[in-house]
């Protein structure tokens, strides 16, 4: 077996006991790789582990995952080709208290309260809304004289077959007592508006 710094972890996590040993067997039987254990983590789901060259893991896991799904549930699988030491020992049961220590939160904590200066900082940013507010009304009167000139175009005394779908509808929203309104007049066709236009009461 190569060296143990090199080798790769392989698991799978099965529920119930028999798939887990199925997996374990398939795993042994399939590649040159040892099993360091098999844990139960909670009712009824067991995690195999094994170790040994990178290859010979991934092959291993794959054949035990199938081999467990043959007659039971497979949760999980997974291979860890180069596993950092700390994760090795956690796995070997040597717990290191001093790992977590320098990882506390009270650092970063730090970090906001430095933070929150120069956050103070940038508050002259409400200058910048000013001017998009004055550029709104200049566009909104801009805009709506091209609209109302658009709609207002229906040609006196021409054939309603003549005219387009626009100009009927135009005509149609002026038009009263006719059988459809709003919404349905924006929706109808050109049949349909001259069939409304001249059936009005």
């Amino acid at each position: 077996m190569a060296n143990a710094v090199y080798e790769a972890m392989g698991f799978i996590e099965t529920r119930g006991l028999i798939a887990a040993l199925e997996a374990a067997d398939a795993m042994l039987k399939t590649a040159q790789v040892s099993l360091v254990a098999m844990e139960r983590t909670d009712a009824a789901m067991i995690t195999v582990q094994i170790t040994g060259e990178t290859a010979a893991v991934q092959a291993a896991v794959e054949a035990g995952t199938q081999a467990a799904k043959r007659i039971g549930e497979v949760l999980s699988s997974h291979v860890i080709a180069r596993p950092s030491d700390d994760v090795r020992a956690m796995q070997s049961g040597v717990h290191r208290p001093s790992t977590p220590k320098p990882s506390t939160p009270k650092p970063s904590a730090a970090k906001p309260s430095a933070q929150t200066p120069a956050a103070s900082k940038p508050q002259p940013t409400p200058a910048k809304p000013k001017p998009a507010v004055k550029t709104k009304p200049a566009a909104t009167k801009s805009k709506p004289a091209p609209a109302k000139a658009a709609v207002k175009k229906a040609p006196p005394n021409v054939p309603l077959e003549d005219m387009t779908v626009r100009e009927l509808r135009a005509l149609a929203r002026t038009a009263d007592n006719l059988s459809i309104q709003g919404r349905e007049i924006a929706r109808a066709n050109k049949t349909q508006l001259i069939a409304a236009l001249r059936n009005r009461g």
